[in-house]
This record gives C-alpha cells, sequence and structure tokens, in this order.
C-alpha cells in the first residue's frame, strides 16, 4: 500500500466529529509523531482531495481554517469511532503467526517492514482500542508505542495475578 494513501487514512482518523476541528499546523504536528513527515502544503492537499469522497468539511470562518468530520457523517471502518487517535504499531511477529496477524490487521493497512528467519516485523495504522485488542490474542511482541507496550503488560501481569500464575520477572 503507498504511503501516501497511509497519510491520508492518518488524516482522516485526527479529524474529530463536530463541533470540535483541526487545522492543518496541528494535523501536521500529529503526523510526524506517527513518522509521516509531510509538508503542511501536502497536507492541505491531502484534505481537498479527501472533501470530494469523504464527508469533511472545512471551518472556514476562523483562521486558522479547521477540519473535521460533517454532522451526519458515518466514519469509515477504519476511523474509530468515539475517539480521535490512531496509532502505528510495530510488531515483532513469529514467522508462524504472520498469516494470522495480517488476518486480524485486515482493513487497517498491516505491511511488513522487515522479514527476517523466525520473525517479520509488523507495521499498521490503526484506532488504539483495536491495537490492543488485536495484539492481546496474537504471538507478537510490541515494538511500539512505548505506551501499547506498558498496557499490555500490566493487562498480562493483572492476568497473571488473577488466574494464580507465577511470572518470571
Amino acid at each position: 500500500m503507498s504511503r501516501s494513501i497511509l497519510r491520508q487514512w492518518a488524516i482522516l482518523s485526527l479529524l474529530p466529529k463536530p463541533p470540535r476541528r483541526i487545522d492543518s499546523a496541528s494535523i501536521e504536528g500529529e503526523l510526524r509523531a506517527r513518522g509521516f513527515a509531510t509538508h503542511r502544503r501536502t497536507i492541505q492537499r491531502d484534505l481537498l482531495q479527501l472533501a470530494e469522497v469523504f464527508p469533511i468539511a472545512a471551518d472556514e470562518r476562523h483562521k486558522p481554517y479547521g477540519w473535521r468530520w460533517l454532522e451526519d457523517a458515518r466514519l469509515p471502518r477504519f476511523v474509530a469511532a468515539g475517539s480521535d487517535r490512531v496509532l502505528t504499531a510495530r510488531l515483532r511477529v513469529a514467522a508462524a503467526s504472520l498469516p494470522s496477524v495480517l488476518e486480524a490487521f485486515r482493513g487497517l493497512a498491516p505491511r511488513v517492514e522487515r522479514s527476517g528467519e523466525d520473525a517479520v516485523v509488523v507495521c499498521a495504522i490503526a484506532d488504539d482500542a483495536t491495537s490492543r485488542r488485536l495484539v492481546m490474542g496474537l504471538e507478537v511482541e510490541v515494538l511500539e508505542p512505548a505506551s501499547l507496550r506498558g498496557e499490555i503488560a500490566a493487562r498480562v501481569a493483572r492476568l497473571a495475578r488473577l488466574y494464580g500464575v507465577v511470572t518470571a520477572r
């Protein structure tokens, strides 16, 4: 999948529901934090192109202009309902588990970054709740983001205590 499509999906995932809005400078900052080094003018062009296909609009009453989903918009599947946050999760996957992981991330733009004999690094853009839900049941190691690693470690420790399992530290 092309990097520009991933960038545009990330842009769509950043757009809030009304009445809030987000300006292109804020989108640029969020994209940079997710590994998309993009000029603001490219983001503005992307927003105009996306507005031709998706129910988004610019609020031009005040500068800087802010973008948002339209009031009655049905959010695409890859945009988390009620969430304005997405993450780019990087996962180390056992080679034997790769088909299961790619299937679990189907529709969330997974891509293989590196492939070795025993492990594969997969990168996928998803809302944070979906990322947590998907990786909890799969044989993967979360490489990034650190917050997701920490959250999963805390959940595993909590489950180990609940079921009386002793874990090595």
